[in-house]
């Protein structure tokens, strides 16, 4: 890659940041100025969407590990994959690569983790 595209890259990557910034940061509603039943109410809202969500991210997760597309895009391993590619701390890294591969032997989890029955944590001990 010569100079030219290096600087396009990094000034695509900026912009991309700042739109992003603008869309999620900048147009998040304000909590401190939300009643306490408003408050609850919201955070009730969104607790079942996360955990909606999460059993499928962990299934894409799986996925990209069996493909080896952590190795074909010049990760030496899947926890520096989720650490740089996914922005995930480290902790929160390993603590779902534990969880995406018992899940990938034992497909139940996504139901419990859905359900609310098991929790990252949980089943990141389990695991262990």
């Amino acid at each position: 890659m010569d100079d030219m595209d290096s600087r396009e890259g990094i000034g695509s990557v900026e912009l991309s940041t700042k739109i992003c910034r603008h869309i999620f940061v900048d147009n998040l509603p304000s909590v401190s100025g939300c009643g306490d039943d408003e408050l609850l109410s919201r955070l009730d809202r969104l607790v079942p969407i996360e955990r909606e969500s999460l059993p499928e991210m962990l299934a894409y997760l799986s996925e990209v590990e069996r493909r080896n597309m952590h190795l074909d895009r010049g990760f030496s391993s899947m926890f520096e994959f989720c650490v740089e590619r996914l922005r995930w701390g480290e902790g929160a890294a390993m603590q779902r690569l534990i969880v995406a591969k018992a899940a990938s032997f034992y497909p139940e989890i996504y139901s419990f983790l859905r359900d609310g029955q098991l929790n990252l944590s949980a089943v990141s001990r389990l695991s262990t």
